[in-house]
């Protein structure tokens, strides 16, 4: 199975992709960023374990 990473998952944009690949039986690890708590630019050490191995990342994050 192929390792699907979906970073702004909890946005607008991020919630229909993620509903989108769902609905595909794709297996999503979704990562939810905020504005008001994980900034992609200040707490990104844990990024490059999250998208160890994916085959497929998609940044939805509005704000990063």
């Amino acid at each position: 199975m192929k390792k699907t990473v979906l970073l702004g998952a909890g946005g607008f944009i991020g919630g229909a992709v993620s509903a989108a690949l769902k609905a595909k039986d794709v297996q999503v690890h979704e990562v939810v960023c905020s504005s008001k708590g994980l900034r992609l630019e200040q707490d990104a050490a844990w990024l490059p374990e999250v998208v160890k191995g994916a085959d497929v990342v998609y940044l939805c994050a509005g704000r990063t």
